[in-house]
């Protein structure tokens, strides 16, 4: 398997760890000198790329593209998003690399692109997406399905926990971490919508392996506590302290249910309930 991919930060640079396991081959891309020098040392070849330079042929040379499978890992962060700026510049990195040779093309979304939506929600259920970051996501899942429709898919992520990119680093990425920092948290009885890096990964590295086109995947857990009782209960775990919910008395719940890809995909979940993504830290 010969793929690059677009971020080598904290999903994209284990992916690349579980390609390279796997006997592939990896070039990636980072923003920094600094981060360019460690991925060095680890052994993989890492490009200096900003999405949002024009200049695209100059950062990544055709040899990035031709013949290898591409994804696509960069979200374009949560506070003052210009979807618009997002939009156009992954769209010109999405017509360049076809341009240049790439063989298929894995678009990494987010299941917020459903909004506020209550319910079951599937792959086929139609998106209502809110914020900047959910439109601008939305937008180039239909640009790349309706385009490249026989060369590319998006995969839909759901919260996402997992161990730190950084093989050095002792810390999780948690969203309770930034929740205990709020004052009068509301929704407390709405469910989680959360996946562990390491089954994204396997739904990645199972997509990338069979070369799925035209579709829409989704990675989540099979388990949907509610918001007040697992994110109390991981704040204990992690030695945090509690988060303050208020008795809001809103039951909606938006529940991301991810079984058809499972299904399609051939993947079994490691973590398919969040308590398990603390308990086993592997």
């Amino acid at each position: 398997m010969q793929a690059s991919i677009i971020g080598l930060g904290w999903l994209g640079l284990p992916l690349a760890r579980n390609i390279q396991d796997a006997g592939g081959d990896v070039i990636g891309t980072t923003r920094t000198p600094e981060k360019r020098q460690r991925l060095e040392q680890e052994g993989f070849k890492a490009l200096l790329f900003d999405v949002f330079d024009d200049a695209i042929a100059e950062q990544l040379p055709a040899a990035f593209f031709e013949n290898r499978q591409l994804i696509i890992n960069i979200a374009p962060g949560r506070r003052n998003i210009e979807a618009k700026r997002y939009i156009d510049a992954i769209s010109s990195l999405i017509s360049h690399a076809f341009t240049h040779g790439a063989s298929h093309l894995t678009f990494v979304s987010t299941t917020s692109v459903f909004g506020e939506q209550h319910g079951v929600l599937n792959e086929s259920s139609p998106v209502m997406p809110v914020s900047n970051s959910a439109i601008a996501h939305s937008q180039l899942e239909q640009y790349l399905l309706n385009v490249f429709t026989d060369k590319s898919c998006v995969i839909r992520l759901a919260g996402l926990i997992g161990p730190q990119a950084d093989i050095q680093a002792s810390d999780i990425r948690h969203p309770v971490t930034s929740l205990v920092k709020r004052e009068e948290i509301t929704g407390g009885n709405a469910v989680v919508n959360l996946v562990h890096q390491f089954d994204a990964i396997q739904c990645i590295f199972s997509i990338m392996k069979h070369k799925h086109v035209g579709k829409i995947f989704h990675a989540c857990a099979t388990d949907h506590p509610t918001r007040k009782d697992y994110y109390t209960w991981a704040a204990q775990q992690m030695g945090l302290s509690s988060p303050k919910f208020i008795n809001d008395g809103d039951t909606a719940s938006k529940i991301i249910d991810a079984s058809e890809s499972f299904k399609s995909l051939g993947v079994t979940l490691r973590y398919p309930s969040p308590y398990d993504m603390l308990s086993d830290k592997r």
